[in-house]
């Protein structure tokens, strides 16, 4: 299946039409669990894009979505100042758990910066589904990715 990419303006409800787009896209291909698991992570994405990226309410946050036979895949760019992905924020009971849910529940995620903006993405493996409580050993976020559709 190709590439498709979204879209949306930097507000906070935008996480709906980007969980709509990744269902769309990969609904067929992968499991309910790994859609759910998908959609779920596409809003913390999508979120943090929208309440960090330092955007104005209509400058663009761009949803992509890959899925091939063995993997889903997806990518939230903005045009913020990005982060490193090993020294976040402490959490606290209001927030700051989004990318520990994205570790948990991807194959493997990461963060690429680039002249068009960052990229925080993460994979689903539709090869093997994952058990629950898996470690997540392996799965640490890296700096670069093998995305051709990369600007």
């Amino acid at each position: 299946m190709p590439t498709r990419s979204r879209t949306l303006p930097s507000r906070p409800a935008s996480f709906v039409e980007a969980r709509r787009f990744v269902r769309d896209t990969a609904a067929g291909s992968a499991s309910r669990q790994v859609l759910d698991d998908a959609m779920l992570l596409t809003s913390e994405l999508v979120t943090n894009a929208v309440r960090h990226a330092g955007h104005a309410a209509e400058d663009p946050i761009e949803v992509t979505v890959s899925v091939d036979r063995r993997s889903l895949r997806v990518s939230v760019r903005d045009r913020g100042p990005g982060f490193d992905p090993n020294e976040l924020d402490a959490r606290s009971d209001e927030g700051g758990w989004g990318l520990d849910l994205v570790e948990k529940l991807s194959f493997r995620w990461g963060v690429d910066r680039g002249e068009l903006g960052n990229d925080v993405w993460f994979e689903m493996d539709l090869a093997q589904p994952a058990s629950p409580g898996e470690a997540s050993e392996g799965r640490r976020p890296t700096e670069a990715s093998p995305d051709p559709s990369r600007g």
